[in-house]
């Protein structure tokens, strides 16, 4: 009875162990940085509205990014913008227009994920952010933005919303140069 009792405790222990462990990794691998090359102005105008923005186009400068994953970048985009209240809907003007070029992106097969996990290589992209006055063509604000994933899972669309949401912490303000 004694050895069934320590048996049990040590494989409850051991379940324990995996399921921090493999939280841990879950975390760990799915990271995303922004570096700012020109930081914005205040995300508030001068007359204390919030400013509000257009996003004017997402263009794929990789030839590997295939056309479904642009579109989930902007999808996600417009929504966080919206969500934060950042986003010139139908009726209101923009005060500002994004323009995003995706300049890099790998993903692994499903296959290669499969087989190979961690040891095939991250998954992710890079893209360059311009935030420019729409009425002088000014630049604002840019930042050039990489998301990736080092470990076997997540998908496509995991990159692309974690990348929206990169780029609209940007444009609201909350990421800043640290120089």
């Amino acid at each position: 009875m004694c050895t069934l009792s320590m048996r049990r405790i040590s494989i409850l222990a051991l379940y324990r162990t995996c399921l921090i462990a493999g939280l841990l990794v879950g975390l760990v691998g799915c990271a995303s940085s922004t570096r700012i090359a020109q930081n914005m102005d205040s995300p508030v105008a001068v007359d204390g509205r919030t400013y509000l923005y257009g996003i004017a186009e997402i263009r794929n400068e990789s030839t590997e990014a295939p056309p479904h994953f642009v579109n989930a970048v902007s999808s996600y985009l417009e929504q966080d913008l919206q969500q934060r209240a950042l986003l010139a809907v139908e009726g209101s003007t923009a005060d500002r227009e994004v323009r995003v070029a995706l300049t890099s992106y790998r993903m692994r097969s499903g296959f290669s994920r499969q087989i190979f996990g961690v040891f095939a290589g991250k998954d992710g992209v890079d893209s360059s952010v311009t935030v420019v006055d729409p009425v002088s063509g000014a630049v604002i604000g840019s930042s050039s933005v990489s998301s990736y994933n080092v470990m076997a899972v997540g998908e496509q669309e995991d990159i692309a919303r974690m990348h929206a949401r990169e780029i609209a912490k940007f444009l609201a303000g909350e990421v800043k140069n640290r120089n």
